[in-house]
């Protein structure tokens, strides 16, 4: 982002910063920086706030209703499903663990929803998002086996080439946009002349306001917790600061640099450190 920041930021705009640290009700429409995340397999990942998604018995499609929100566990108004999945399994132990930004639970990366029928293709479906917002999806899985993959989101397609015997599906998609009627809709299939299986081990979705200029990357792992109360108490003391005056365009960008835990922003702790960060950008 190229705004430099005035050291003060104006008090009407506090509730822009520290909205999404506030407790939302339930089934409410996802605020910036809230995250949806989803295990696919035959193990439930428990203690976590990551929505299951396994096999529907006599059908090949499966829809979580209110999914959770993966960053403090309250309902949100989104609808999602998959169609296309033949089964669900552990892999035998074939499935390895991602780098980073993958999760690190081991139900999570470790099992799996597959389709090797033929068809070989995962649809997937988010409904009931604000249009007025943009998202980032996060998802894949990785895999001791050579199965080349191709992912289709909006207009973009990435083919996926297993590198030895190992095929790496993690990939992320950045400032995406809705149909205009709340739905986000992208396809999995086995790569270009192949006829594989495929696979799918975890998937999410992170919300940005569309005011914002500086859509940091999905990435960045806002699957943790992400509400550091030194950055809240830092926030908080520049918003009430009389002499306060930035634009809302930079005071989105610093909300989601710290929603996604910037390492700029990792141990401070006073007023002054933010103001030399912030201006630094």
């Amino acid at each position: 982002m190229n705004n430099k920041i005035k050291p003060m930021i104006k008090p009407s705009l506090k509730c822009i910063l520290s909205c999404t640290l506030c407790t939302t009700v339930a089934q409410a429409n996802l605020n910036p920086g809230d995250v949806l995340g989803f295990d696919f397999g035959s193990v439930e990942a428990a203690d976590t706030n990551y929505n299951f998604v396994t096999k529907t018995a006599g059908s090949t499609t499966t829809t979580i209703t209110n999914a959770i929100k993966l960053n403090d566990g309250s309902s949100s108004s989104v609808t999602f499903s998959v169609d296309g999945i033949q089964g669900s399994n552990t892999g035998n132990g074939q499935n390895i663990q991602g780098e980073e930004p993958a999760s690190s639970v081991y139900n999570v990366y470790h099992d799996i929803i597959f389709d090797a029928d033929g068809d070989n293709q995962f649809t997937f479906t988010f409904s009931g998002l604000d249009d007025s917002m943009l998202y980032s999806i996060f998802g894949g899985g990785k895999r001791n086996a050579s199965l080349p993959t191709t992912w289709h989101v909006g207009d973009q397609s990435e083919e996926v080439t297993p590198v030895g015997n190992v095929t790496d599906l993690y990939r992320s998609f950045e400032q995406l946009t809705t149909d205009g009627a709340g739905n986000i809709t992208f396809t999995v299939t086995d790569g270009e002349d192949a006829a594989n299986a495929i696979f799918f081990s975890e998937l999410s979705i992170t919300a940005f306001s569309n005011d914002s200029t500086d859509i940091t990357n999905a990435d960045a792992q806002v699957l943790a917790a992400i509400e550091p109360s030194a950055h809240l108490a830092a926030i908080n003391q520049l918003s009430a600061s009389a002499e306060a005056a930035a634009t809302e365009v930079a005071l989105t960008n610093i909300q989601t640099l710290i929603q996604n835990k910037d390492e700029r922003f990792q141990g401070l702790t006073t007023t002054e450190e933010y103001l030399e960060v912030i201006n630094d950008i």
